[in-house]
């Protein structure tokens, strides 16, 4: 029987690639029975999805530019910052 740090682990492969039957059948066993990894296991899926979204969003937004006006602020910004050291 699995302990819940062998489970994680475990749980984390799985996510990464296809386990062996015989692994995936003691993970099934183990979170059956364990409340605990079961919400591992789904906050690792979450994780999982969130940066696969958050990811999608960054390559959506990479070609679009700042406007001249927001370039302008960051610009006076970094200069007020300069000055103050």
């Amino acid at each position: 029987m699995l302990n819940c740090k062998q489970a994680a682990e475990r749980a984390s492969n799985k996510l990464d690639r296809r386990l062996p039957v015989y692994k995936r059948m003691g993970l099934w066993l183990h979170t059956g029975m364990c409340q605990n990894c079961r919400r591992y296991i789904e906050q690792l899926k979450l994780l999982r999805n969130s940066s696969a979204k958050l990811n999608a969003h960054i390559e959506n937004c990479s070609d679009k530019t700042l406007s001249e006006t927001s370039k302008n602020k960051i610009k006076k910004y970094i200069q007020q910052e300069r000055e103050e050291k």
